[in-house]
């Protein structure tokens, strides 16, 4: 098809400027100010009755809307990003709660271990290879002074994507005999193959994300996760309860799940939109450069929360395995908190200079940390219910451990803030130097305590290097930004004014206007 003419491409122009000029007129006539002036225009009597018409015809189509669907639209952007984010969130935990606990429930402890070490060991492998290619995307399609083209950066992941997959699916099928007699020694060969079909998909689940966030299109992102969840939590159903395939067949949903999620990715994100078929190699080094510091920040962290399972299969039985990953789940639903303000927060603070981003990310630390001490101690007190109801009276040894891990869990939402401050401003190395602290004493104090105390001894020694972690990085914040500690870890009276005022609009969405921005 030949391309339009230049009369055609100004015609189309024309009309695209007259439509945006109507529409904003429009709003001006509703609101009785003048766009390019914001001063008060004269109304005569047919124009103020044309605009109580449209007043009376938006009230009737925002009347019709739920009240609660309407709450994001009177908060500010990132707050109302943070709402439908944590929203549909708190729903997946809540749905994948239900499908972790069918699992345990028909599993059994020792299917539950195998279940962990299957699926954590595809996230351990990712975290070694991604190079921080996500993290790299938003970065460059957020910041100004570095911005690429979209089109570019779609290029390049999708050559990420293949070269990183060939690279890690070689290397995993040359480390077969030592993965199987270790780690998985337990397990058929097939499960192995698995985990290599995983990688591929996990690499393109997050790079492919990135882009939805760099662009800030969190309804969409949260509307294609929570679709999945309810997909998974069906097709998990099905296997256990239907077709009884037991732990092949959680596997296999898994697997599916993932498959999904990259479509629906690729879909949204790369399909019909602007590519460039050949990567760009000078912004692939650009990303590269970039992304390993990223990349060597997750790796570290990822070890620190991973890292004690495997020394726990080195020592302990696929039961005791099972026990504890279900205390570290119910201490991860904390997490929950932190990682969606921290999801929302990275391509907001990546655009502000770096004082309104260390005034920025000290507001959010100590009201994140405020808002999640509440359900840390709900946990603590209805920890061992929570157990007995939930998966069982087989799975009470687990309520030590889920002690134990709480205190680190809750300064580890810190941790999690404060990385994304370091890492708008190309700072990693920080975060990657107290990753490695906290590294060496989890590692450390799990090889000395797990003989000796168990699943205890895993949950004190991880709950012990988290605050550890925290706390240093904590410390270079505060050195680099000349924020007072107590500015980042104490609420105020204008933050508990805000989170009041946050309440009754979600709550009480009557009493408060919808905000209409032009």
């Amino acid at each position: 098809m030949a391309p339009p003419s230049p009369c055609r491409r100004r015609r189309v122009a024309v009309v695209a400027r007259r439509e945006i000029d109507w529409r904003r007129l429009s709003f001006a006539a509703t609101q009785g100010v003048n766009c390019r002036t914001r001063r008060r225009m004269t109304i005569t009597p047919d124009a103020d009755s044309a605009m109580r018409g449209m007043d009376r015809m938006a009230h009737g189509v925002v009347s019709r809307i739920p009240p609660l669907l309407l709450a994001h639209r009177r908060l500010d952007t990132f707050s109302s990003n943070v709402f439908i984010v944590f929203t549909v969130k708190a729903i997946s935990t809540v749905v994948g709660m239900a499908t972790g606990i069918l699992v345990a429930r028909s599993l059994g402890p020792t299917g539950k271990g195998s279940y962990a070490l299957i699926t954590t060991l595809p996230a351990l492998v990712f975290c070694l290879v991604h190079l921080g290619v996500a993290e790299a995307n938003v970065y460059f399609l957020r910041k100004q002074t570095h911005q690429m083209d979209p089109a570019v950066i779609r290029g390049n992941t999708m050559a990420f994507t293949i070269l990183i997959s060939g690279f890690t699916v070689a290397t995993l099928l040359l480390l077969k005999p030592y993965l199987c007699s270790t780690f998985l020694s337990e397990l058929p060969d097939i499960y192995f193959y698995i985990i290599l079909l995983l990688v591929p998909f996990f690499l393109f689940d997050t790079f492919g994300s990135s882009l939805l966030v760099a662009f800030e299109q969190f309804k969409l992102l949260s509307a294609i996760n929570l679709a999945l969840r309810f997909v998974d939590t069906f097709v998990v159903v099905a296997v256990l309860y239907i077709f009884d395939l037991g732990l092949m067949g959680v596997v296999l949903a898994y697997l599916l799940y993932f498959v999904l999620k990259s479509a629906a990715f690729f879909l949204v994100g790369f399909w019909r939109q602007p590519i460039r078929r050949i990567p760009d190699l000078r912004s692939m080094y650009s990303s590269i450069k970039f992304g390993l510091k990223s990349h060597a920040q997750s790796l570290t962290g990822v070890l620190h929360y991973k890292i004690d399972i495997y020394i726990l299969a080195l020592f302990l039985t696929p039961g005791d395995i099972g026990y504890y990953s279900i205390a570290v789940a119910l201490v991860s639903l904390i997490f929950y908190i932190p990682d969606v303000v921290g999801h929302v927060m990275y391509p907001k603070v990546a655009s502000l200079n770096e004082k309104d981003a260390h005034l920025f990310t000290a507001q959010t630390c100590r009201n994140t940390l405020f808002v999640t001490i509440l359900p840390a101690a709900g946990i603590i007190v209805f920890g061992r219910f929570l157990i007995r109801l939930l998966y069982g009276q087989e799975f009470l040894p687990a309520t030590s451990a889920l002690y134990l891990l709480m205190p680190g869990t809750i300064t580890m939402c810190l941790y999690k803030i404060l990385t994304r401050n370091f890492t708008s401003r190309n700072r990693q190395e920080l975060t990657v130097f107290a990753g490695l602290f906290g590294l060496l004493i989890n590692v450390g104090l799990n090889l000395m305590l797990i003989p000796r105390m168990g699943i205890a001894g895993a949950a004190l020694a991880t709950s012990i290097s988290y605050s550890s972690t925290s706390i240093l990085l904590l410390f270079f914040f505060l050195r680099q930004s000349g924020i007072r500690a107590k500015d980042s870890l104490f609420i105020n009276g204008s933050d508990i004014s805000a989170i009041v005022q946050t309440g009754q609009s979600i709550v009480f969405p009557h009493k408060i206007k919808p905000r209409v921005q032009v």
